[in-house]
């Protein structure tokens, strides 16, 4: 009698035991995706050798993204900063899973490459308002490209990077009539981000 006692006793350890192993395998929730972006900028002025740059704490930059039937619209901003910048990308020109590596658009043929692009610098804000320079693809030439390294599309986030380069562009500091001439400068923008959710 004592023998089948023990023997219940130890065979419900065991069904104890694997029922706990069973659950430590079950399947975990995935952890939520944190969000990172960066950016940085540099002017740089051959006639005198300087130079003016920032990189922005990932914190302050504002990043959006919007994924369409027909385009992926990605935007960077970052928050009280002068610089901003979009890229739009046709799906019909992109890889099924939207990795790659996408050339910018530039003068003097901007339909031969892929992504569109909008700069735009600020140079002064008041409450009356701000000044600054836009530069459009279709309307200046520029270097570059974006490259989407990953795409999760169950949970609808993308990760990569871009550059942006452009030369002897008039310094965007410089007020529309400033006197003497405006310094020429050379603009190299990069950036990337990490689990963009896009709409």
């Amino acid at each position: 009698m004592q023998t089948l006692r023990l023997a219940l006793l130890a065979a419900s350890l065991l069904v104890g035991a694997a029922s706990c192993d069973s659950k430590s395998d079950d399947p975990q929730p995935e952890a939520p995706a944190v969000a990172r972006h960066e950016m940085n900028r540099v002017f740089y002025y051959p006639s005198n050798a300087t130079s003016a740059g920032i990189s922005y704490a990932p914190a302050d930059v504002k990043a959006s993204g919007r994924l369409t039937a027909d385009q992926l619209l990605l935007s960077f901003e970052p928050e009280a900063g002068q610089d901003a910048v979009s890229f739009t990308l046709p799906i019909a020109r992109l890889t099924a899973g939207l990795t790659g590596t996408y050339a910018l658009q530039s003068l003097p043929t901007p339909a031969s490459a892929i992504a569109q692009v909008a700069y735009t610098f600020t140079a002064n804000r008041s409450a009356a308002g701000s000044n600054g320079r836009l530069f459009l693809s279709n309307a200046n030439y520029m270097d570059g490209q974006v490259v989407i390294t990953a795409y999760d599309q169950q949970r609808r986030l993308l990760s990569g990077s871009y550059t942006l380069k452009m030369n002897d562009i008039i310094d965007p500091f410089s007020s529309a009539m400033s006197s003497p001439p405006a310094l020429r400068c050379n603009l190299t923008l990069n950036g990337s981000f990490e689990n963009l959710p896009l709409q």
